[in-house]
């Protein structure tokens, strides 16, 4: 990779998100809104979360800090992590969306598919502290259930957004249509979120390990961290390689073929 290309790229994103600071703020206030619909709309004399409902909920994750948290507190997080993802996975589909023209033109001046969709995911990255240090503080203030580690629960959500955006970069390449990659998005995160953390399944999931990261912090003092840690590395680099692998394909240039000439002419 060339680094003066690389920075040339990064900086063509940077003034292209620059033009784009109202989408930018609602990707940031989404995941609050949805929080704050479940936590605040959950009567105070709600149940709480018994074991063994809550054990398995919780399950891989530490020993528990709480007993029995409120169900507005359970489904608000639940709510949050599916907002980071959305914003997330949102905001890099709109980043592919449309710019298959201009990388291309970028592809002639000698830049690589590459080092474009890497700066795009660092642009992204960069948006991604925001979106997801901005519920912490809510969170930190207003939830009755307070975090015994914030420093997982922000790096949950951070690894939420990152895997999420790169998700969004893998639709943005297969339907770089807002429609159809809207559609898809919305399938993909609700169903992975909709499936039970006691089944399986969840576990193999690209969000599962930044769920349990921000679940550790949330509501345990002793969290196992290292495979969850590991698993949403590996998904973020995984996927990311994918999207690089699918915008590679979409943006390729094609070469008019010579005509061969006759021989003797």
């Amino acid at each position: 990779m060339n680094g003066r290309r690389f920075r040339t790229s990064l900086l063509m994103q940077l003034r292209e998100y620059r033009a784009r600071a109202l989408p930018l703020v609602m990707v940031a206030l989404i995941p609050m809104g949805w929080w704050a619909v479940n936590f605040f709309s959950v009567p105070a004399e709600a149940e709480p979360v018994l074991p063994p409902e809550l054990e398995s909920f919780a399950a891989g994750i530490g020993p528990l800090v709480w007993p029995d948290p409120l169900e507005g507190n359970i489904w608000a997080m639940f709510s949050l992590l599916t907002g980071v993802a959305w914003a997330m996975g949102a905001a890099a589909l709109f980043s592919v969306i449309g710019s298959g023209s201009r990388d291309r033109r970028l592809m002639l001046a000698g830049f690589h598919p590459r080092e474009i969709m890497l700066a795009r995911f660092l642009i992204l990255l960069s948006i991604a502290i925001p979106v997801s240090l901005i519920p912490v503080v809510i969170i930190a203030g207003l939830s009755t259930l307070p975090p015994p580690n914030i420093g997982l629960v922000w790096l949950g959500l951070f690894f939420t957004a990152a895997v999420g955006a790169a998700i969004g970069l893998i639709v943005g390449s297969l339907l770089p249509r807002p429609l159809e990659g809207t559609i898809l998005l919305i399938a993909i995160f609700s169903v992975e979120f909709s499936i039970p953390s006691s089944v399986p399944l969840r576990h193999y999931l690209p969000l599962y390990g930044p769920q349990a990261v921000f679940l550790a912090g949330r509501l345990t003092y002793e969290p196992i961290l290292l495979i969850h840690v590991l698993r949403s590395l590996a998904w973020g680099v995984g996927l990311l390689a994918i999207a690089i692998v699918l915008w590679t394909w979409r943006v390729r240039i094609f070469q008019p073929s010579t005509a061969r000439r006759p021989a003797g002419a």
